[in-house]
């Protein structure tokens, strides 16, 4: 089994909760916030290099403190407080941890190259998996066919032996494409009723 992270493990601040950070800071409400926190690499092509390795994180965030004017530390503040524990799906994390060692487990995440740290230390996610793919990390992105087919390959799997878990269609799609069977995530109701209905068991 194959998931996403954020989106499914995680549930990321909504754009709503991000400007209610810019309104409370005294931030512009513009550009860098759409054009990176609320855009997949499909959407953006900034997301894309930043997501792909391009471009790295403490480039982005530097970007954002210069433009907002605020320190490195407040930034970060900002950004610890946004993974606390309640933002975390903890049901489907067990689930997920519980298919060890019966089954190859991965997550995979369009994320930069700083986030492996700071999922594991929010959430210990090197814990619940047999193996962590980050796009920034290996320079390609969902929905890219090609980060798929490394997942595969590094759990040595075939397309029709896997389920992929993802929270956006266009992914979902993409792992269609190449034979995977894939879940769109919406709530933890519909996925367990989902995974149940292709596996026969929970």
């Amino acid at each position: 089994m194959i998931v996403d992270f954020g989106g499914v493990l995680y549930f990321p601040p909504d754009l709503q909760s991000l400007q209610r950070w810019q309104k409370f800071l005294g931030l512009k409400n513009d550009g860098p916030l759409n054009e990176f926190f609320a855009a997949t690499p499909g959407e953006s092509d900034y997301a894309r290099k930043v997501f792909t390795g391009e471009i790295p994180e403490a480039e982005v965030w530097k970007k954002l403190g210069s433009h907002w004017r605020i320190s490195p530390w407040l930034l970060r503040y900002v950004r610890k407080r946004s993974f606390s524990k309640r933002r975390f799906n903890q049901p489907v994390a067990n689930y997920i941890q519980s298919l060890r060692p019966r089954f190859q487990t991965a997550i995979l995440s369009n994320a930069g190259d700083q986030d492996r740290q700071i999922f594991n230390e929010a959430y210990c996610i090197e814990d619940l998996v047999d193996t962590v793919i980050i796009s920034a990390e290996v320079r390609l992105a969902k929905p890219d066919p090609r980060i798929y087919l490394l997942a595969l390959e590094r759990l040595g799997v075939q397309p029709e032996e896997t389920i992929f878990v993802d929270d956006l269609q266009v992914n979902i799609a993409a792992a269609r494409q190449l034979g995977i069977r894939a879940i769109q995530f919406q709530d933890n109701e519909q996925f367990f009723k989902e995974i149940k209905e292709i596996t026969g068991i929970l």
